[in-house]
């Protein structure tokens, strides 16, 4: 028969009187005289003394801890067999070749253990369930490699986390048409400008500052594609193209507000803090 693997350490809570009589069946009155175990059973409890348990609750206590321990590295250990399930799964679909089973105690377990305390992270900061969360942080984790690998994966919870808030906000956009003009208007002046194609329609981190373009526009009483205008005409004088990022902020505001001045273009007043600007 089995038992736990930290068994219970013997110990004992007596009375002298009680003790007196544990002597007595251990020892016989026969072969030791009374009066001489009252001695001993008195040496024993004084002798004993510094060696007491001060409450039975720390006996109680290690016992509740050494089961919440318990719990927490089962807890730990499902989530890491779940993590190690699903990258299977996932890179099944995408078709990903010479694919394994990771196992406890191979080499990659702990990657994939510390892939699983990011995930919970993950999911713990966009409130998802566990199946879901971890689907979406290793789809959007994978999808950002040329060759995976689970090193990667744990590099890149910054990116994962802002891919997808910046996927969240994009759903939620109010004039989505608009905000892809913005983009469809951007992506024609780049390619004229250098000859290369840039969409950001599948980089939702990138795509985000078309929807803050188009919000921003608004406010003013603008044209999303006005305000993408005036960004290139504004880094004219270095031959330059703004990129997502410069296209939102004071010094973005700043080349509208001189474009449509120069162009004698009507546009609701704003304050920069020009400052900042120098600053």
């Amino acid at each position: 028969m089995g038992g736990n693997i930290m068994s219970r350490e013997p110990s004992i809570h007596i009375t002298e009187k009680n003790l007196i009589l544990v002597l007595n069946n251990i020892f016989n009155a026969k072969t030791i005289i009374l009066s001489n175990i009252d001695k001993l059973a008195k040496q024993i409890l004084t002798s004993s003394k510094p060696y007491s348990i001060n409450s039975r609750n720390v006996i109680v206590n290690n016992q509740k801890l050494e089961k919440a321990t318990n719990k927490l590295v089962k807890s730990s250990r499902l989530d890491a067999d779940v993590m190690a399930n699903l990258i299977v799964n996932v890179r099944r679909q995408l078709k990903h070749r010479g694919i394994q089973q990771i196992l406890p105690n191979t080499r990659d377990w702990n990657l994939v253990k510390s892939l699983t305390k990011l995930a919970n992270d993950f999911c713990n900061e966009f409130e998802l369930e566990q199946r879901e969360g971890y689907l979406n942080f290793l789809k959007i984790g994978i999808s950002r490699m040329n060759k995976f690998g689970l090193v990667k994966l744990t590099n890149m919870y910054e990116l994962i986390c802002s891919v997808y808030d910046s996927r969240t906000q994009i759903q939620k956009d109010g004039d989505s048409e608009g905000t892809r003009d913005i983009h469809d208007y951007y992506f024609k002046k780049v390619l004229e400008k250098t000859g290369i194609p840039e969409s950001y329609i599948d980089k939702p981190e990138k795509y985000l500052y078309f929807l803050k373009v188009n919000e921003e526009s608004k406010k003013l009483g603008l044209k999303g594609t006005l305000w993408i205008e005036a960004q290139f005409w504004g880094l004219e004088w270095n031959d330059g193209k703004p990129e997502p990022p410069q296209l939102i902020g004071d010094k973005a505001l700043e080349r509208v507000t001189k474009y449509c001045y120069k162009h004698k273009v009507q546009a609701k007043e704003v304050s920069i803090d020009f400052k900042k600007l120098r600053g």
